[in-house]
């Protein structure tokens, strides 16, 4: 911990992890301190706060805002930035009420920790904060307002679910699919155009495609659930089409690609735009994303120069993520227009990728050393969260897609296989509903699903 109080830093093996900053507050001064436990006193407008760690069988957080008044005293706009370093993930779902965090190494390899709520608030504020305190309410005179948690060693990441409320209802769904609670005791509010539906002694609640809140009351613990209703990709994909044709103009691959693809699949109302469009992307492509279109190109038209001209495209473009896809991807589609590029589709794999999950992407679509590759999967697989609610902590949507993708990679006959599809079918549609009503922004991610799909 930092010496004012406001930074907490956690190292596995001399290895950063992660980070916790309090935010708020300036700085401060030791108030305890002791070789299992330190607190640090913060003085704010009509209260004070004191944060507390203490180490035993569990390292435990807390902090408590004091009313020493005799007035009500409104709750402080207090939060806390966690930041993962290279070494580690974090899977989050912070519900107000109820949380439970996962950080896990992206090796796969080795121990995790476990985060719970154990008393309070914690909420996902965007932007890697996490709020400590509720937006709304005071504290009474003479009466505290405490958030603690509980931080467990898991001997793996695959224990984390032990932690997660064994009784939480399905948040992920598909359109059409209703959300429903059995508790009578319960309360439950939703905003339009989310409808809830009393039937008898359960409550369910219908919602069109996108990500809804759901607020839960029971007894005086708040929890507000983020419930996802997926559509299908076909939907989302001609809803990024319909955007790119309103703009009038193709800014990228990624946009080229969406387009193309939604051309191939008959979901554009006006064709003759979107080849307009298209016919005028140069073919020379710069970008592992615009030799994707360069193939897509050549494989419709039956045009093998265009295919090998991608192949040729991806040997001159750095390969990060998603490089090996695109290579499988033009190789089958050089097979489609009566060319077997293989041989240059493996001398591209055999190439240094640019990070590790660049490299285990490689190394599945090269079917090269399961010892090396299935941890590293499995790193991936638990920052995706396994199939446990919440969302992955400080990643894009690109970036989610992309990993998505890893977890298709999956050889059927390893034993993380199965757990695999389940979590890229989870991650899949609720990405899918975030995509929803996100109009040109949701170009980049969609493409990166259209070359998952072309895999699948």
């Amino acid at each position: 911990m930092s010496a004012d109080g406001r930074l907490t830093s956690v190292s596995r093996a001399g290895e950063p992890w992660f980070s916790l900053t309090l935010l708020g507050v300036g700085a401060s001064t030791p108030v305890l301190r002791d070789e299992d436990e330190i607190e640090h006193a913060f003085a704010l407008e009509g209260c004070r706060l004191g944060a507390r760690q203490m180490l035993g069988d569990s390292w435990t957080l807390r902090w408590a805002v004091a009313n020493t008044g005799d007035q009500p005293c409104p709750l402080p706009a207090l939060g806390v930035r966690l930041a993962c370093a290279q070494a580690a993930r974090a899977w989050v779902w912070a519900a107000g009420g109820q949380a439970r965090l996962l950080i896990s190494p992206t090796s796969g390899r080795g121990p995790a920790l476990g985060v719970t709520l154990a008393q309070g608030w914690l909420a996902d504020e965007g932007g890697g904060v996490l709020a400590l305190m509720p937006r709304e309410g005071t504290v009474l005179p003479q009466r505290r307002q405490v958030t603690g948690l509980r931080v467990t060693h898991l001997t793996r990441a695959s224990a984390a679910p032990q932690l997660w409320p064994s009784q939480l209802p399905l948040l992920d769904l598909s359109v059409g699919q209703p959300w429903e609670l059995a508790d009578p005791d319960q309360v439950v509010r939703v905003n339009e155009p989310a409808r809830l539906i009393p039937e008898g002694m359960a409550t369910t609640v219908l919602a069109p495609a996108g990500v809804h809140r759901v607020s839960v009351l029971s007894g005086t613990t708040k929890t507000l659930l983020e419930v996802s209703w997926a559509p299908g990709f076909n939907s989302v994909l001609a809803e990024g089409a319909a955007a790119i044709l309103d703009s009038g103009r193709v800014a990228d691959a990624a946009q080229a690609l969406v387009l193309s693809e939604a051309l191939a699949r008959s979901l554009i109302s006006s064709p003759n735009q979107a080849h307009d469009l298209l016919a005028e992307l140069p073919d020379d492509p710069t970008s592992v994303l615009g030799c994707a279109v360069l193939a897509a190109r050549g494989q419709r038209s039956g045009k093998a120069s265009l295919v090998e001209r991608a192949m040729l495209g991806l040997a001159r473009t750095h390969p990060g993520i998603g490089y090996g896809r695109v290579v499988l991807g033009v190789w089958l589609a050089s097979l489609a227009v009566g060319l077997d590029l293989q041989e240059q589709a493996m001398s591209l794999l055999g190439r240094p990728a640019a990070g590790e999950l660049a490299a285990l992407e490689q190394s599945l679509v090269h079917f090269r050393s399961r010892e090396v590759a299935e941890p590293l999967l499995d790193g991936v697989v638990w920052g995706l969260g396994g199939e446990l609610p919440g969302r992955p902590w400080g990643l894009g949507l690109t970036e989610q897609v992309q990993q998505v993708g890893l977890l298709a990679l999956c050889p059927e006959e390893w034993g993380i296989a199965a757990l695999a599809g389940r979590t890229a079918a989870k991650n899949r549609g609720r990405i899918l509903a975030e995509l929803v009503g996100t109009g040109l922004a949701a170009a980049e991610p969609l493409a990166w699903l259209v070359i998952t799909e072309g895999l699948c």
